[in-house]
């Protein structure tokens, strides 16, 4: 604890050489010098291509796989219904428990209460910012077999500490769930995040990493069943009838 009243000390010593006028903006907006956003938008209109899925979004899909290094990605409505669908095939549902970290957006714990689950915050490592593999075990210790997930998230670049995160849920035989919206482009010892485990997402907003307005769902052996969504964006190879497409997507609670 007299760390951290050193470093608050600290804060409030130097508060005045702080250049208040000068932000670090979260993530700030960028578009293409060439324009291809535009074009883009056009072609699908121009096309009346505008739903569900079209060349553009498999595009998006493959070549942001193969930047990260992922088999496969599947483009969703919203961050939010992405850690849903993680949620969903991980098989997560009413009495159960998720763990997730105190540091982060409220979408990363609102899908648990979708399924019916709990969240369970865990308290933030001093040196990633991220999850604390300590206060993990301990929740594992307190929770055991009620937890059914644990809910990672690479917060502002940071990645958290996988190895430690990911040694302590094999132990308890617990799937891991990576949300790396805010870490799209960051590497863990020379892999991507959100490519780790067996499930992780890359959503897409505003203030996040990602180029909007797609978001993308990383499901290494998992993405023909994430597409059976109510948003339509089942897999265009195969033909289902659309009275068993699942209702997953966030906007359906």
């Amino acid at each position: 604890m007299k760390s951290y009243d050193n470093l608050a000390g600290m804060l409030v010593d130097n508060k005045d050489e702080w250049d208040m006028a000068e932000k670090i903006w979260l993530a700030s907006p960028h578009m293409s010098d060439e324009g291809y956003e535009m074009q883009y938008v056009q072609e699908a209109f121009d096309t009346n291509w505008i739903a569900p899925l079209g060349t553009n979004v498999n595009e998006f899909e493959k070549e942001l796989a193969a930047k990260v290094g992922a088999p496969y990605a599947a483009a969703l409505t919203s961050g939010t219904g992405a850690i849903h669908l993680a949620l969903k095939a991980a098989g997560v549902g009413e009495g159960d428990i998720v763990l997730c970290p105190t540091l982060t957006f409220s979408a990363t714990a609102n899908p648990i209460i979708y399924v019916n689950a709990t969240p369970v915050f865990i308290d933030s490592d001093f040196t990633t910012w991220n999850m604390d593999p300590k206060a993990l075990e301990a929740a594992f210790e307190k929770y055991g077999k009620k937890i059914k997930a644990v809910l990672v998230v690479h917060l502002y670049g940071l990645s958290a500490d996988m190895d430690t995160i990911m040694a302590i849920c094999d132990k308890y035989q617990v799937p891991v769930i990576e949300d790396a919206a805010e870490s799209l482009g960051t590497y863990y010892k020379g892999k991507h995040t959100g490519t780790l485990v067996i499930m992780g997402s890359s959503r897409s907003m505003g203030t996040r990493s990602s180029p909007p307005p797609e978001v993308v769902c990383l499901f290494p052996e998992m993405k023909r069943r994430s597409r059976r969504s109510d948003s339509g964006l089942h897999s265009p190879e195969i033909k289902q009838d659309i009275t068993s497409i699942v209702n997953w997507d966030s906007t359906i609670v």
